[in-house]
Parts: structure tokens; sequence; C-alpha cells
């Protein structure tokens, strides 16, 4: 639908009504001035293309300065150059674009941008003229690499400590425990429910489903030492603690912690790491 059709006055006008006088260049204008897109448009048989203001923003360019198809090709990372470099040739078989990679500016910052561009075919069905939008996805990129960071950090803290790193739905219920079935042996459909505490010593289960219902029921940190059947089939003692994560409301998202393995004596007082108890003979 034309730009223009959505803005397209009452069919009645009121008196005195002032007419609108909005164009597709006033709403250009506006979506360029966030900094985040540019424009452009080109013959393909040349070199030469128009570029809007925004733009010449994105790329770090002087709006002077006359752009060419070379131009803002050597503009791309020399790592994605490999990868990336075709596009013009892409539209000029008639192809479209849809690309995201990096540009390096003239003052030697990169930024990430995605490129969506198309072929218009003349009259004789060749490619003639090309016309595309860049985007500037930096601050995606960016945010995106801090959380593999984080996501980094944190396997990085498990490995160290040597502990069990969980997930558990806002009712207390297991969601995402994979480091808890290897160390168990158990299945996820075994770890269900309350399935999970099959894994713990029975002497332990008591204390252990008492402190994790109490932590759910009134939304406070889970904190309890605990004897755990682990895969080769010896008991070891844990420090299980954990924490509930809140949405904005105060509800309930979801529930995250770890399980510590504590060599030497627990506090109960008994040892650290045990063999299951001999079944009693016939």
């Amino acid at each position: 639908m034309p730009t223009h059709a959505l803005m397209r006055p009452p069919a009645t006008p009121e008196a005195n009504a002032v007419p609108y006088a909005f164009s597709s260049r006033h709403f250009l204008k506006l979506i360029e001035e966030t900094g985040k897109v540019g424009f452009w448009s080109a013959d393909l048989r040349t070199e030469r293309l128009s570029a809007s203001l925004g733009l010449y923003r994105i790329l770090g360019l002087d709006p002077a300065m006359e752009l060419t198809f070379g131009f803002g090709l050597d503009m791309i990372h020399p790592e994605d150059q490999a990868t990336h470099r075709d596009q013009i040739a892409v539209l000029r078989s008639g192809q479209s674009v849809s690309r995201e990679f990096r540009i390096v500016r003239p003052d030697r910052t990169q930024r990430w941008i995605l490129h969506q561009a198309e072929a218009i075919l003349g009259p004789d069905g060749v490619p003639c003229q090309g016309m595309g939008v860049v985007f500037d996805v930096t601050a995606q990129h960016d945010a995106l690499r801090a959380l593999l960071q984080r996501h980094d950090r944190l396997n990085a803290l498990i490995a160290a400590t040597a502990s069990v790193f969980w997930v558990n739905k806002a009712n207390g219920e297991p969601s995402e425990m994979p480091q808890w079935m290897a160390l168990t042996g158990q299945t996820h459909a075994q770890m269900q429910g309350f399935g999970w505490l099959d894994a713990v010593h029975p002497e332990d289960r008591p204390r252990t489903l008492a402190a994790w219902t109490t932590a759910v029921e009134h939304t406070a940190p889970y904190n309890t030492d605990y004897r755990v059947l682990c895969a080769d089939g010896i008991y070891r003692w844990f420090n299980a603690r954990g924490a509930p994560v809140l949405d904005r409301d105060g509800s309930v998202r979801e529930w995250v912690g770890v399980c510590l393995s504590v060599p030497g004596r627990t506090r109960y007082g008994a040892a650290r790491s045990e063999a299951p108890a001999a079944a009693p003979r016939a």
C-alpha cells in the first residue's frame, strides 16, 4: 500500500482543518534520523550510486563525497570480504541480497550492518536499477557478544568449582539439569517432579525435601547439604544452593542454583563420601 494511502485525510474533513502535507521524504527523514538506517539507489550499469544522509552517517563518510560500488565494497571488513564482496554481482544477475557483515569506517571503527537490496528489471528483462536499505545492527551484535561472554564465564566458573548447575521451573520442578543427569545417571524422565530425590541418600531426603519446598513456598534462597548417589555408584556430599529469578511484577520466572562438591565432613557429622549400603544376605 502506498505511504500516502496510510495517511489519507478523512472522507469528510472538518471545517477549517489544515490539509495533510506528509510525503515519503518526510517519513524517510524521520526514520534516518535514528542513525540506524540508510538508503541507496543506483543504475547497475554504472559504478555510481545515490546515497541518503542516513547511509553516509552509518558509513562514517562526508555527504559531499561521491559514492561508488567499488568504494562501498572496499569498506567490508577484510575477514568478511571473501563471503560478501559479490553483492553487486548478485544484484546484476537479478537476485536480491540480504547480508549481515562488518565494515571498517575511515576512522577505523567497526560496525555491523544488515544490507537488503533488490534489482529492478528493465523493459528488456535485464536488471538495470538497484535499490537497497542498510541497517546498523552493531548494538544487537554487542548485546549478543556480551551474553555469550557471560555464558562462557559461567561455564568456566562451573568447571573451576566442579559444580553442577541447574535450572528449575517457577513451581520448583526440574527444567534444565543436564549436569545433574550426568552426575547421577538419571534420565530426564526419571528426575521429573520429585524424581531427582531418588538420587539423594534416603537419610537425607526428608530434610532436603523440606528445605526445597520451604524455599519454593516462601520465594526464599535455598541452601542445604545432602549425599548424592553418583553414576559410579558412590555417595558423595554436595552443598546445594539456589535462588529464584523474579520478573518485574515480583513473580518467580525460574529457579537457578548449583550443587557444590564439598570434601571432608558435613555439618551433619557424617563422612562426605561412602558406598551404598550392601543389600542384606538372604
